[in-house]
């Protein structure tokens, strides 16, 4: 929910104010007595000040008369509970411009993205966990993130087949470089040394993450369509960070990635948790490399309902070897082999103003289990994994 002003300073500036906010409930189909029901949680708002033109302390020439760039300074809080382990609090602030050069490109700058992540409470179970995997117990540390994001957009509807859309977006998120830079020069730790960077008392993650994002609809007809997707990116923590920071890092699963897997529930790459903690409640798993690839075809049912049968595949992995997560490492030779996959069949409701979809999916594929078992054709319980996901707007 948003409301604003949008001439706040009669100069078409629009001041926003957004509260957002949102719930997963799991259920294992054939294990009850995991069951956690109303697991997690995420309530945020947002203040946004948008300016109809580049702020800046220098002129800027040559502008479009045809698209209007935008300037847009914001701040913003969230906090994420997870039941039965962990409350998180995310404070956000932020500054950057966004722009066009044609209907098919779009540019947006953030030079200034400021992020401190802080577990506010901790369940024993979650520590007991944390003690168990260290790797992730780093990804969960109190840390600011300090940096900029770069992002474009291409969009391309041809005019001779206006029926074909294509989509490519490449997000470049850099951090903590400038923070390890001043540090160095000012001499605050001794050359060489392992200890950790601070800011303000708090340590800075230090990363560079690149994703790609390409999209591809094919109509058929008017009203048919096939639609497909692939993402690709990795994230590499150095310097300052071993780890990416938790909301920094890939995830896999969930109604809007691979729809026969629960979210986040997937990898890092062959890694089973079976024989720990994660298997008896709801764990999130992680990595630093994620692949993903959907292709679904949409038909029309009665005016207003539309089907679809999908496909879905990827996986998430470990740029390096974590004893604790064995098979989580990506690997060339083998990544396919990692790949998680997973077949449905969904109905999406048509509201003009929002969709509603309901997504009947089964895993095909499950990587993590023994490699004579992992097929579902060849463990007997073809339909037995079902997920049922409920969600607002197409996946893609």
């Amino acid at each position: 929910a948003s409301a604003g002003h949008t001439n706040i300073f009669k100069g078409g500036e629009q001041l926003v104010v957004q509260v957002s906010g949102g719930f997963e409930w799991q259920k294992r189909s054939k294990r009850e007595e995991y069951e956690l029901g109303f697991n997690s949680y995420e309530i945020g708002t947002q203040l946004k000040l948008k300016f109809p033109r580049f702020l800046v302390p220098f002129s800027i020439k040559n502008q479009s008369t045809k698209y209007v760039p935008t300037t847009t300074a914001l701040i913003g809080f969230s906090t994420l509970r997870r039941v039965r382990y962990f409350n998180m609090n995310m404070s956000q602030i932020g500054f950057g411009y966004s722009w066009r050069t044609s209907p098919k490109r779009q540019f947006e700058i953030q030079p200034l993205a400021f992020n401190y992540v802080r577990l506010t409470q901790t369940s024993e179970e979650f520590d007991e966990y944390l003690n168990q995997y260290p790797q992730v117990a780093k990804s969960f540390e109190e840390q600011l993130i300090f940096g900029s994001m770069y992002s474009y957009t291409y969009t391309h509807n041809p005019k001779s087949n206006p029926l074909n859309q294509f989509y490519y977006n490449a997000t470049l998120d850099l951090a903590g470089n400038l923070i390890n830079a001043i540090y160095n020069i000012a001499n605050l730790k001794d050359p060489g040394s392992d200890e950790t960077g601070e800011m303000f008392g708090i340590p800075y993650s230090q990363y560079i993450k690149l994703t790609n994002d390409l999209r591809y609809y094919l109509y058929i007809t008017e009203k048919h369509q096939v639609a497909s997707r692939l993402v690709a990116g990795v994230g590499i923590p150095f310097n300052n960070s071993s780890v990416l920071p938790y909301i920094k890092q890939y995830f896999a699963g969930g109604s809007q990635d691979i729809r026969a897997f629960y979210a986040r529930s997937i990898g890092p790459g062959s890694y089973s948790p079976s024989d720990s903690l994660s298997d008896v409640g709801f764990l999130d798993q992680s990595g630093e490399i994620k692949l993903l690839g959907n292709i679904e075809y949409r038909f029309p049912i009665t005016h207003k309902t539309y089907g679809a049968f999908f496909l879905d595949a990827g996986n998430v992995w470990l740029l390096n070897e974590d004893e604790t997560r064995p098979g989580g490492k990506f690997e060339f030779n083998k990544f396919l082999n990692d790949m998680a996959i997973g077949s449905g069949l969904g109905i999406r409701v048509d509201l003009s103003y929002f969709v509603i979809r309901l997504d009947f999916a089964f895993p095909v594929r499950k990587p993590y289990m023994p490699q004579n078992e992992n097929w579902i054709f060849n463990n007997g319980n073809f339909f037995g994994d079902y997920i049922f996901s409920l969600a607002i707007g197409y996946p893609f």
